[in-house]
Order: structure tokens, then C-alpha cells, then sequence
């Protein structure tokens, strides 16, 4: 019979003559142990960025995961491989980059947002990323934000060429997606 209950104690099935078990509960609260993030612009100094961008990079932004997944239209798991990466490299930007496109696929373009604001968050120090975001925020229609950003990256940084055009191209009132059109001139 003693051996019943601690069978069915074990397979969690209790009864009034079995000893009760119970877990030991921790002192203080649980406290969860911080992510690690590395810095996408320090991969050249610090090694384990390199690793981790690397690591990530090797498993999720491949032939066989996302671009599988973009190319299947499978928005929801294309855009779960990209915030993998995003969690361990915030301001990646080839991946935000992505991330717009397929938030636009899925007709959400509100969702990069918050993943640029928390790459400002620990990296504030970089001006393009500021930029890019500041773009971002224009091109989905967000004008006065996105020329906040763009001044405040020019700001951070004067000699950032690309925030400058895009400044300019918003505050000429054209897109600041893509290139200038250039006037045809007859020979």
C-alpha cells in the first residue's frame, strides 16, 4: 500500500494517508536573470557580439527559415525570426529593415516601432538608427515624429549624410523611401 501512494504521489495523485510533498519556495521574489543584448555597431570590438550576431544571424535569417517563410507569405513565423534577432541584437538594422517590410505585409506598419524604440532605448548613442527610425516614422505617414527623430539624430551626429537627405527629401514634401527623380534633360 506504501508503495501505491508513492507511485501515485509521484504521478501527482494524492490521497489522505500520503505524505503531502511540497516545493521549497524561494526566500524572495524571483527575480529573472537580465537578457543579454549586444550592440549591432560593436561587433568589430567586442567579440561575443560578433559571436551572438553571428549565431543569430546563422539560424534565423537564412534560406531555410526566414526567407522561407517570407517567400511562403507565412508573415507570422517570418516576423518570429526577425524578433528573435531583435532580442539579442536590438539595433540590427538589415533586420528592422526587414521587419518594416513584413509588418507592411501584414498590413500592421505600427509594430516596428516599439522594436526601434527599445533599440534607442540601449543604444541611444547611435545616430543612424535614429535616423532610420525617424524615416521610418515618415514613410508611414507619422511626418512630425520621424522629423523629430531625423533632427535629433543630426543632432547626435552632424556629418550623418543620409539623416541630412532625408530631412530634406520630408521637408521638401517628397518620399523619403527612395531616390530623387531626376529631371530628363534633352540634348
Amino acid at each position: 500500500m506504501k508503495r501505491l501512494a508513492i507511485a501515485l504521489a509521484s504521478l501527482g495523485v494524492g490521497f489522505a494517508f500520503s505524505a503531502p510533498v511540497h516545493a521549497q519556495q524561494p526566500d524572495g521574489p524571483i527575480v529573472e536573470e537580465r537578457e543579454t543584448r549586444y550592440d549591432f555597431y560593436s561587433t568589430d570590438t567586442d567579440p561575443d557580439a560578433r559571436r551572438y550576431l553571428g549565431l543569430a544571424e546563422q539560424y534565423h535569417l537564412t534560406n531555410t527559415t526566414f526567407w522561407e517563410r517570407y517567400r511562403a507569405r507565412d508573415w507570422v513565423r517570418a516576423r518570429g525570426e526577425l524578433v528573435f534577432i531583435l532580442r539579442i541584437v536590438p539595433n540590427h538594422p538589415k533586420v528592422l529593415y526587414l521587419l518594416e517590410a513584413v509588418a507592411s505585409e501584414m498590413e500592421d506598419v505600427t509594430y516596428p516601432i516599439a522594436y526601434y524604440e527599445r533599440a534607442l532605448h540601449f543604444y541611444p548613442q547611435h545616430a543612424i538608427t535614429r535616423a532610420r527610425y525617424g524615416r521610418y516614422l515618415v514613410r508611414i505617414g507619422k511626418r512630425e515624429a520621424g522629423i523629430a527623430q531625423l533632427e535629433k539624430a543630426l543632432t547626435a551626429d552632424p556629418s550623418l549624410d543620409a539623416a541630412r537627405g532625408w530631412l530634406a527629401d520630408t521637408k521638401a514634401n517628397r518620399d523619403a523611401s527612395g531616390p530623387r527623380q531626376l529631371p530628363v534633360t534633352k540634348p
